[in-house]
């Protein structure tokens, strides 16, 4: 890192006086001279810059090439408090499930036992669009998955939502994929309607 350090500047209220000038009980002296560079050093020492995370523009995404969804599955979920900790909320009855690691994995298999068993999560990740609108009474599921989009590991879901009539009875519904090459979602689209997951 290269720059240049100051001495330190009076802050509002005197919160910084720890300069050559300071004085020591009632004395001017040098006593806090070494504790002030023992600061910057420490403080020079601390600002290495941590890597940087790649920035994707959602241009690039919405250009990105599709990416084949593998193993794709729709499932009630059978408990909906084991899928907590997983669901990113993405509007009042859509959220998305990204699973990284085995961990996740079992985790998301406690609230779907029925998906069988972990793809390798070294090479991708298994990502889930769910709604929380109920039962369908005509035969479609909630949502269609259009496209994934995948540029450098960040992915685009794009997707139609079904209306039609539901029942109400707080019934979840999840689709899952594996992805390969893909890290996370960074947006989803369902019928233009943009999300960001936090």
């Amino acid at each position: 890192m290269t720059g240049r350090v100051g001495k330190p500047s009076a802050a509002p209220g005197g919160a910084c006086a720890a300069t050559s000038e300071t004085t020591l009980n009632g004395r001017r002296g040098r006593g806090l001279r070494v504790p002030w560079l023992a600061a910057v050093l420490v403080t020079i020492g601390g600002c290495r810059s941590a890597p940087t995370a790649p920035t994707i523009s959602l241009q690039e995404l919405k250009t990105a090439p599709v990416q084949p969804l593998a193993d794709r599955q729709r499932h009630v979920v059978s408990d909906r408090d084991a899928l907590r900790p997983l669901c990113q909320p993405l509007g009042r009855r859509v959220g998305l499930v990204q699973v990284r690691d085995v961990r996740e994995w079992e985790q998301l298999a406690r609230a779907v036992p029925q998906l069988g068993s972990c793809p390798d999560l070294a090479l991708g990740i298994v990502v889930g669009l769910l709604s929380e609108g109920g039962i369908p009474l005509e035969d479609d599921w909630p949502f269609e998955w259009q496209a994934l989009r995948l540029r450098d590991g960040a992915g685009l879901i794009e997707a139609h939502f079904n209306g039609g009539n539901y029942l109400p009875d707080d019934t979840v519904l999840i689709e899952t994929a594996y992805v390969p090459n893909l890290k996370a979602v960074l947006a989803v689209s369902v019928d233009g309607t943009w999300y960001f997951p936090p």
